[in-house]
């Protein structure tokens, strides 16, 4: 069972996470969560002889929209560790994992962003803003960071999400992209 409150409180926030995507498709027509998985089971082995050897995600899924695929990978921020070393750690694993095509062999699909939640704003572009400076090339614009409470709206247009090296919000599925006008 549950060590301490940390925990406990981290768990419930990735099962907010999980709500969140199940009342969003509910609300449109031909949108599913196909696939949800968390805990060791997000887990995803590298099959690497050297660090980092496996991607512990919060959770991961695949969310289903017309005839297009999301596929996410959760991770679940509550700002409770200091310093950068961490999410250092974190980003050089899913480094890993986009270099080594694991992510298609696990998932099936070869692309993929990192969601990130956070609980609130000022964490959320602290965080933004040390993945831009960790990482080169365009990398970076696979992490999309979220304020916590935006979960509470099931709506996947809303314009809350940051990418690093902007400070522009966006959507996670445009309206351009449900339309099937864009890829």
């Amino acid at each position: 069972g549950p060590k301490n409150h940390l925990f406990l409180a981290h768990e419930l926030a990735i099962r907010d996470v999980r709500v969140w995507l199940e009342r969003a498709a509910q609300s449109r027509a031909g949108h599913t969560l196909e696939r949800w998985e968390d805990g060791v089971e997000a887990h995803i082995d590298l099959e690497r002889n050297r660090p980092p050897r496996v991607v512990r995600p919060d959770a991961w899924f695949t969310y289903r929209f017309e005839k297009r695929v999301l596929v996410g990978l959760v991770e679940l921020d509550r700002g409770t560790e200091r310093g950068g070393v961490r999410w250092q750690e974190k980003i050089a694993a899913y480094g890993a994992l986009f270099e080594t095509g694991r992510l298609k062999e696990v998932t099936g699909y070869q692309k993929a962003r990192i969601l990130v939640v956070t609980p609130n704003a000022a964490r959320r572009d602290a965080l933004a803003n040390l993945i831009q400076n960790t990482v080169s090339g365009g990398f970076a614009e696979r992490f999309w960071l979220m304020e916590h409470s935006c979960l509470e709206q099931p709506e996947m247009t809303r314009e809350v999400w940051r990418v690093p090296g902007s400070l522009q919000l966006r959507s996670l599925l445009t309206p351009e992209l449900l339309k099937g006008e864009t890829s």
